[in-house]
């Protein structure tokens, strides 16, 4: 703000100010050819005056006319204009030329007067930057003879823009007066690298731009470090002062391009693709720029510098010492991010005899990995939650704090997600029919396309806030005979049945055997690093097995019937550590409305699974149903049986209570596309 008010000359190029709002580093964007630019000496009639004009036109309100020229901004403090322009009037030579000008104007008696910046100087640029008033400028008053053509002439008032010559020797003088207080020199040409060059060895013997702004953005202990103070400016400088360079032609990008070529045509495909990335918090750069009170962003020169030794150092490791196997040629490219810092991508052709022709070869070079959220859920959530104070803010997402970190990664979507084939299922039931359903659900099974398929079937209906055994204790499919859960002690699941009281299992005598003497050894596992029970059974927590001996028995493949008793939970030695507790009153039967009539159906058909009907309880029997639980009253049998179980259909299909409540078996799948049709019919 300060510099751009005591400039001399405009910058002559559009700034972007969409960029840089964020919290990142300053960015500065530019838009057209950079140039510099000065006007006359006054400005045109109802205009106000600006840049050089300052120095010339109504200085009595100098300082006004320089805060409104920045558009009265508040934050400017007037001393501080006062005390610089002061300070620039005393030290800075082109200040003076302006001023020698502004006195000549008042004077009143002189036409036609100009000013001529000359651009060359008759001192040695190796010793000599700081010139004197008679060096950099006359007035000249009527015509002008010829003149170089860098020099800059400016008329008393035309409303022209004259662009400055970047080979000007005060092109940067004029545009950053606070960087240049003294007016110093910058780049001029024709200055030597050396007093007696050698042209045998030296292919340059004359300084040019690059030379120059590497020189002057070097810290010394005798130089003023204002250049290297001034943040925002500094990078404004490096910008301007590298628009004045020729940069990579295109014939010097092909010619690249060619070599690259080139190179793989002749030793083949690369092998390895490396990229080297800048940390700003690397020790070399945080100990210079601690002692400045400044940021990463504020030196990239230190960060460019730092970047370079250490990619130089990593090429002689990749290509000298052979780290990653011998290389036949390399290719690398520098590129910067857009938080400013520098990047490197490095391609390597290696030798046939170290190549790394399989993935384990591969493994064997790789430090650092992704973490793999099925085992390590922690480390993943470690990667979106910034910040963390305690383990429970690793497993916080939003305002939901979760239970496990199984759980906040199911949230943030790293363990797969099945809303998009529940959705599927959602919408296919408005209009598909339950045969295309079912086919539907069964080919999404077969794909392997669901993380967590029980959530999408029946099971999340009938175990509304509970879960399967295989699930919550990670049961292995197949279960052997010695066989433990995938549970460790510093696990999230470990901790949950350390904190459990009571585990209640139902349906417990559909389950094998092996299945339970899972669970008791890892229970007691468990248990032994908290408690000194871990030598009783299932270490001392209390399960509740549910279920009924008469209903199916565990599934064992082209077992015999002696297999499947075998198979059971009463031939297990977990049994012997079980008590027996038989229920006496039916919870379901009264939730109903006929207690009678279901409590009267429910006794009869608990005589039948036990075989107590007048019926040897073994082989094959004939059961006589009593005729008050008999439909007797029908024409077509299917009809009125899905008439009896779905009285009044048409209103109470959407709900979901009364489908759950009642269902039709039937003994055939041909059976039962019969009772399918005549439900979609009603």
């Amino acid at each position: 703000m300060y510099n751009s008010m005591f400039a001399f000359t405009s910058p002559g190029m559009k700034f972007d100010k969409h960029m840089g709002g964020g919290k990142g580093p300053p960015v500065l964007r530019l838009q057209g050819q950079p140039c510099h630019r000065m006007g006359s000496m006054l400005p045109k009639e109802g205009e106000a005056p600006k840049f050089a004009q300052l120095y010339i036109y109504d200085t009595d309100r100098e300082v006004a006319n320089r805060i409104q020229s920045c558009g009265n901004n508040k934050t400017i403090d007037p001393s501080i204009v006062a005390n610089l322009a002061g300070m620039l009037d005393v030290h800075n030579v082109h200040a003076k030329v302006f001023r020698m000008a502004r006195d000549r104007l008042k004077e009143g008696n002189v036409k036609d007067l100009k000013l001529r910046l000359l651009a060359d100087r008759k001192t040695n640029g190796r010793i000599y930057n700081l010139p004197t008033v008679y060096e950099v400028a006359a007035l000249i008053v009527g015509d002008v003879d010829a003149a170089d053509t860098r020099d800059i002439i400016v008329q008393e008032k035309n409303g022209k823009l004259t662009r400055i010559d970047e080979f000007h020797s005060a092109y940067l003088a004029y545009q950053y007066p606070l960087l240049f207080p003294y007016g110093e020199d910058g780049f001029r040409r024709g200055t030597l690298h050396k007093e007696k060059p050698d042209v045998v060895i030296t292919k340059r013997i004359r300084l040019t731009i690059m030379d120059w702004l590497s020189f002057r953005i070097q810290m010394r202990k005798l130089e003023a470090q204002t250049l290297f103070c001034s943040r925002r400016l500094f990078q404004q400088f490096l910008v301007d002062g590298y628009t004045m360079m020729e940069a990579e032609s295109k014939r010097y990008m092909n010619q690249l391009y060619f070599d690259g070529m080139a190179i793989s045509a002749a030793v083949g495909f690369p092998d390895l693709f490396i990229t080297f990335t800048c940390n700003p918090n690397w020790p070399e750069i945080t100990r210079l720029l601690s002692k400045q009170n400044l940021k990463a962003h504020d030196r990239p020169n230190i960060i460019t510098r730092v970047f370079k030794i250490k990619f130089n150092e990593l090429l002689k490791d990749l290509t000298k010492k052979h780290v990653l196997g011998k290389v036949m040629a390399y290719l690398y490219t520098i590129e910067f991010q857009k938080r400013g810092l520098p990047h490197a991508h490095i391609l390597l052709f290696l030798h046939p005899s170290s190549k790394y022709p399989t993935p384990d070869d591969i493994n064997n070079i790789i430090y650092a990995e992704i973490p793999n959220p099925a085992t390590h859920k922690e480390l993943m959530m470690l990667t979106v939650v910034k910040g963390p104070t305690s383990y429970d803010d690793i497993k916080k997402i939003g305002d939901t704090q979760y239970f496990s970190y199984r759980d906040a990664c199911f949230a943030m979507g790293f363990l797969g997600d099945d809303r998009e084939y529940i959705n599927a299922i959602k919408e296919a039931k408005n209009w598909g029919s339950g045969h295309f359903l079912r086919k539907l659900f069964v080919i999404m099974l077969l794909t392997n396309t669901m993380h967590r398929p029980r959530h999408v079937g029946i099971t999340s209906q009938l175990l509304p806030g509970g879960r399967t055994a295989h699930s919550k204790f990670k049961i292995l499919v197949p279960t052997l005979d010695n066989s433990k859960c995938e549970i460790e002690h510093n696990d999230e699941h470990a901790g949950l049945l350390k904190q459990t009281k009571l585990i209640i299992w139902d349906e417990a005598p559909m389950a094998h055997r092996f299945t339970f003497e899972a669970l008791e050894r890892t229970l007691r596992d468990v248990m032994s690093s908290y408690t000194a029970k871990c030598e009783t059974i299932f270490g001392g927590k209390v399960i509740i097995f549910g279920g009924d001996f008469r209903q199916i028995f565990p599934v064992v493949l082209r077992g015999s019937r002696s297999d499947i008793v075998h198979a059971s939970i009463n031939a297990s030695k977990i049994r012997d550590h079980c008590k027996v507790l038989s229920l006496t009153e039916n919870m379901r039967l009264k939730r109903n409305g006929n207690t009678d009539e279901i409590e009267k159906f429910s006794k009869w058909i608990l005589k039948v699974g036990e075989g107590k009907i007048s019926e040897p309880n073994d082989g094959y029997a004939e059961v006589d149903i009593p005729k008050e639980l008999l439909i007797v009253d029908y024409d077509d049998p299917i009809h009125a049986i899905v008439q009896s179980t779905y009285p009044n259909l048409v209103h109470e299909y959407k709900s979901p209570q009364f489908l759950s409540s009642r269902a039709i078996l039937v003994s055939t799948i041909d059976i039962m596309y019969y009772f399918h049709y005549c439900v979609l019919g009603n």
